[in-house]
């Protein structure tokens, strides 16, 4: 979440609940609706952590590089036509 922050520039909040996707569904649902309005939701949700931009520019730019590694380092990991891995072909 942190890394989503600093990403994004913009402060991420972690909801209290640790499985959301029913709940995400429902809210979205209720939005759209008209049952609920995003602040009305986002006060049932309630929130676990609020990230912040940590502004340290040099650690986000190392964090990102090794991101984008792992990310270089997994293509062609698998082959998705079929589903097997595709170093054991």
């Amino acid at each position: 979440m942190q890394f989503q922050a600093d990403l994004s520039g913009i402060a991420v909040a972690r909801a209290a609940a640790t499985e959301t996707t029913a709940l995400g569904a429902a809210g979205i649902a209720g939005i759209g609706c008209g049952f609920w309005d995003r602040e009305s939701f986002a006060r049932v949700v309630g929130t676990d952590r609020t990230f912040l931009p940590s502004g340290d520019r040099p650690a986000f730019d190392r964090r990102y590089a090794a991101w984008r590694e792992a990310v270089r380092r997994s293509l062609g990991w698998a082959d998705v036509s079929d589903g097997r891995r595709s170093d054991t072909e």
